[in-house]
Protein backbone atom coordinates (compact mmCIF):
# COMPACT_ATOMS: atom_id res chain seq x y z
CA UNK A 1 0.00 0.00 0.00
CA UNK A 2 1.23 3.43 -1.01
CA UNK A 3 4.85 1.79 -2.68
CA UNK A 4 7.03 3.73 -3.64
CA UNK A 5 5.56 6.84 -1.31
CA UNK A 6 2.74 7.09 0.61
CA UNK A 7 1.00 10.43 2.08
CA UNK A 8 0.35 10.75 5.53
CA UNK A 9 -1.60 13.50 6.66
CA UNK A 10 -1.91 13.90 10.99
CA UNK A 11 -5.06 15.07 12.24
CA UNK A 12 -6.69 14.81 8.84
CA UNK A 13 -9.37 11.84 8.21
CA UNK A 14 -7.97 8.89 7.33
CA UNK A 15 -9.72 8.82 3.98
CA UNK A 16 -7.13 11.38 3.06
CA UNK A 17 -4.34 9.49 3.53
CA UNK A 18 -3.89 8.19 0.26
CA UNK A 19 -3.12 4.60 -0.85
CA UNK A 20 -1.22 5.50 -4.26
CA UNK A 21 0.02 8.62 -4.89
CA UNK A 22 0.74 8.94 -8.80
CA UNK A 23 1.14 13.02 -8.36
CA UNK A 24 0.69 15.98 -5.64
CA UNK A 25 -0.70 19.50 -6.41
CA UNK A 26 -0.45 22.60 -3.88
CA UNK A 27 -3.90 24.51 -4.39
CA UNK A 28 -5.45 27.64 -2.46
CA UNK A 29 -8.78 25.62 -2.76
CA UNK A 30 -9.85 22.36 -2.35
CA UNK A 31 -10.18 19.70 -4.92
CA UNK A 32 -13.08 19.87 -7.12
CA UNK A 33 -12.92 15.94 -7.29
CA UNK A 34 -16.52 14.80 -6.15
CA UNK A 35 -15.05 12.97 -3.33
CA UNK A 36 -14.28 16.26 -1.85
CA UNK A 37 -17.24 17.79 -2.90
CA UNK A 38 -19.99 15.37 -1.71
CA UNK A 39 -18.92 13.07 0.16
CA UNK A 40 -15.92 14.38 2.69
CA UNK A 41 -18.53 16.58 4.06
CA UNK A 42 -19.92 17.49 7.80
CA UNK A 43 -23.71 17.81 7.68
CA UNK A 44 -25.88 19.87 9.79
CA UNK A 45 -28.18 17.91 11.94
CA UNK A 46 -31.46 19.54 10.26
CA UNK A 47 -30.12 17.46 7.13
CA UNK A 48 -32.57 14.47 6.35
CA UNK A 49 -31.68 13.99 2.99
CA UNK A 50 -28.54 14.31 0.74
CA UNK A 51 -31.14 14.97 -2.40
CA UNK A 52 -31.42 18.08 -0.72
CA UNK A 53 -28.48 19.68 -0.37
CA UNK A 54 -26.90 23.05 -2.32
CA UNK A 55 -22.79 21.65 -1.75
CA UNK A 56 -21.99 24.56 -3.02
CA UNK A 57 -23.76 27.52 -0.37
CA UNK A 58 -21.55 27.13 2.48
CA UNK A 59 -23.80 25.01 4.71
CA UNK A 60 -21.81 22.07 4.32
CA UNK A 61 -18.43 22.50 5.49
CA UNK A 62 -15.67 20.00 4.50
CA UNK A 63 -14.52 17.80 6.98
CA UNK A 64 -11.02 18.68 7.61
CA UNK A 65 -11.19 18.08 11.44
CA UNK A 66 -13.43 15.67 12.94
CA UNK A 67 -15.13 16.05 16.18
CA UNK A 68 -14.73 14.39 19.39
CA UNK A 69 -15.68 11.23 19.27
CA UNK A 70 -15.62 8.45 21.73
CA UNK A 71 -17.31 4.71 22.07
CA UNK A 72 -18.18 2.01 24.74
CA UNK A 73 -16.67 -1.14 23.63
CA UNK A 74 -17.03 -3.33 26.30
CA UNK A 75 -19.44 -4.28 27.18
CA UNK A 76 -20.86 -4.94 23.87
CA UNK A 77 -24.46 -4.57 22.78
CA UNK A 78 -25.93 -8.57 24.10
CA UNK A 79 -23.27 -9.04 26.33
CA UNK A 80 -24.58 -10.44 29.43
CA UNK A 81 -23.03 -8.79 32.27
CA UNK A 82 -22.02 -9.33 36.22
CA UNK A 83 -22.26 -6.59 38.45
CA UNK A 84 -18.97 -6.75 40.53
CA UNK A 85 -19.48 -6.66 44.88
CA UNK A 86 -20.00 -2.92 44.68
CA UNK A 87 -23.30 -2.95 42.33
CA UNK A 88 -21.00 -1.42 39.10
CA UNK A 89 -19.60 -3.25 36.09
CA UNK A 90 -16.42 -1.75 34.62
CA UNK A 91 -17.15 -0.05 30.93
CA UNK A 92 -14.31 0.26 28.60
CA UNK A 93 -14.08 2.22 25.41
CA UNK A 94 -11.74 5.00 23.62
CA UNK A 95 -12.19 8.81 22.66
CA UNK A 96 -10.30 10.49 19.47
CA UNK A 97 -10.66 14.39 18.88
CA UNK A 98 -9.44 15.93 16.23
CA UNK A 99 -6.78 19.01 14.58
CA UNK A 100 -4.44 17.11 17.59
CA UNK A 101 -6.34 18.53 20.26
CA UNK A 102 -6.33 16.40 23.98
CA UNK A 103 -8.50 14.09 25.32
CA UNK A 104 -8.60 15.48 29.10
CA UNK A 105 -11.37 13.65 30.55
CA UNK A 106 -14.57 11.16 29.59
CA UNK A 107 -17.39 10.99 31.45
CA UNK A 108 -20.40 8.78 31.52
CA UNK A 109 -23.99 8.83 32.36
CA UNK A 110 -26.36 6.09 33.12
CA UNK A 111 -29.60 8.18 34.10
CA UNK A 112 -30.20 9.97 30.88
CA UNK A 113 -27.26 13.27 31.85
CA UNK A 114 -29.01 13.22 35.32
CA UNK A 115 -25.12 12.71 37.26
CA UNK A 116 -22.14 12.17 35.14
CA UNK A 117 -19.27 9.57 36.35
CA UNK A 118 -15.45 10.35 35.27
CA UNK A 119 -14.14 7.59 33.26
CA UNK A 120 -10.41 6.85 33.77
CA UNK A 121 -7.89 7.75 30.93
CA UNK A 122 -5.14 5.02 30.41
CA UNK A 123 -1.51 6.03 29.10
CA UNK A 124 -0.02 3.55 26.78
CA UNK A 125 2.24 1.89 29.24
CA UNK A 126 -1.00 1.21 31.62
CA UNK A 127 -3.11 0.43 28.75
CA UNK A 128 -0.29 -1.82 27.11
CA UNK A 129 -0.14 -3.61 30.81
CA UNK A 130 -4.07 -4.15 31.02
CA UNK A 131 -3.84 -6.13 27.23
CA UNK A 132 -1.35 -8.29 28.91
CA UNK A 133 1.87 -6.80 27.79
CA UNK A 134 4.45 -4.47 29.31
CA UNK A 135 7.15 -7.11 30.06
CA UNK A 136 7.96 -9.62 27.31
CA UNK A 137 8.04 -9.74 23.53
CA UNK A 138 6.96 -5.57 23.80
CA UNK A 139 9.27 -4.70 26.45
CA UNK A 140 8.59 -2.22 30.15
CA UNK A 141 7.03 1.27 28.51
CA UNK A 142 7.91 4.57 29.98
CA UNK A 143 4.82 6.02 31.43
CA UNK A 144 3.85 8.69 27.98
CA UNK A 145 5.29 12.27 28.05
CA UNK A 146 2.65 14.96 28.20
CA UNK A 147 2.18 15.90 24.21
CA UNK A 148 2.65 19.36 23.33
CA UNK A 149 -1.15 21.29 22.29
CA UNK A 150 -2.34 20.39 18.98
CA UNK A 151 0.24 17.65 18.59
CA UNK A 152 -1.85 15.00 19.48
CA UNK A 153 -2.72 12.66 16.92
CA UNK A 154 -3.84 9.30 18.91
CA UNK A 155 -7.08 8.09 20.67
CA UNK A 156 -7.30 7.77 24.59
CA UNK A 157 -8.08 4.61 26.03
CA UNK A 158 -10.69 4.67 28.87
CA UNK A 159 -12.01 2.76 31.63
CA UNK A 160 -14.85 3.39 34.43
CA UNK A 161 -17.18 1.74 37.31
CA UNK A 162 -20.92 2.31 35.85
CA UNK A 163 -23.44 1.45 38.86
Amino acid sequence: HGAPLRLLAPGFVGARSVKWLQHLAVRPEESGSVWQKRFYRMFPPWVRDLRDIDYDDGDVPPVYEFPVQSAIVSPAAGDVVTLGDDGALEARGYAVSGAGQRIVSVRLSTDGGESWRNATLLGVASAVAEAGGGEGARGKLPPPAPPEHGRNWSWVLWRARVP
